[in-house]
């Protein structure tokens, strides 16, 4: 009896390596698309992903940022310049998804937000362009590709937008930014139940990091995380699946202390 018992937890613990391996050998192999990858976070993942051996697609505007990524690593890297606000900006996508083979993760770094003292209408329509416009330029088609392939695909796909905590609650300074931020995440809620109500297995993931030390920040803010740093969780968060992710630990906590927060006092913070 105790030798059957040894055999059954020797298969059992082999079953779990080899599952391991197997999992492990289609991350290897997963086909993503990075939208926003000439720098930043989103430069950190697509080399991420790229350095993992997965086949990668690269856009964004600047084509030189883009030509140093791909220069990096094998042809498994493939680049399109591209402004996702764009009436062509769907189509380009559909043609990176062709030149990979398919897709199984998508991600939408692309972003825009300006700190404004006066309400700008420039800075206030070019923000909704980008974090709407453009979030829907890429995620309608990428969502609309995996409904088409659901049965025959052999992984789960996978669409994350990179948020923000600014998502949570309306910021005077920036008001198109918490708006366009806060749209992602219902974005995302509202395809949940649409994919549910279809049985497509996808998983839809909001990313809202803290301030993060980039290009996209002018200024100094309290708990600035270094990129490295934010990036690193982000990716975890990404691996593990989650459907919202609060970057990090310290933001975790202001962000229930945001939610707490009653509306006639929120009024009168002054940021």
């Amino acid at each position: 009896m105790a030798v059957i018992n040894v055999i059954i937890i020797f298969k059992f613990i082999w079953n779990r390596k080899n599952r391991k391996n197997l999992f492990n050998f289609a991350f290897m192999k997963r086909k993503v698309i990075v939208i926003g990858a000439s720098s930043g976070i989103g430069r950190y993942l697509a080399e991420h992903y790229a350095a993992k051996g997965c086949a990668v697609g690269i856009a964004a505007r600047r084509e030189e940022a883009l030509k140093e990524i791909k220069s990096k690593f094998s042809n498994d890297v493939h680049y399109c310049v591209m402004d996702v606000t764009s009436q062509g900006a769907s189509e380009l996508f559909c043609s990176m998804i062709e030149a990979l083979g398919g897709v199984d993760l998508v991600i939408y770094c692309s972003g825009a937000g300006k700190y404004s003292e006066m309400l700008d209408s420039s800075i206030e329509h070019h923000t909704v362009d980008v974090n709407v416009r453009g979030f829907l330029n890429i995620v309608v088609p990428a969502f609309n590709f995996f409904v088409q392939t659901g049965e025959k695909r052999p992984i789960s796909p996978q669409i994350v937008v990179v948020s923000s905590v600014a998502s949570v609650r309306g910021l005077g300074p920036t008001p198109s930014y918490s708006a366009t931020k806060r749209f992602q995440r219902l974005y995302f809620e509202a395809l949940e139940q649409r994919a549910h109500k279809i049985g497509l297995d996808i998983t839809l993931t909001s990313i809202m990091p803290g301030f993060v030390d980039t290009d996209f920040i002018s200024r100094k803010y309290p708990f600035t995380m270094q990129l490295h740093y934010a990036a690193e969780r982000i990716v975890k968060a990404i691996e593990k699946r989650k459907r919202e992710a609060v970057i990090d630990w310290k933001w975790s906590i202001i962000v229930s202390l945001m939610k707490l927060v009653p509306s006639f006092l929120w009024k009168r913070i002054v940021i």
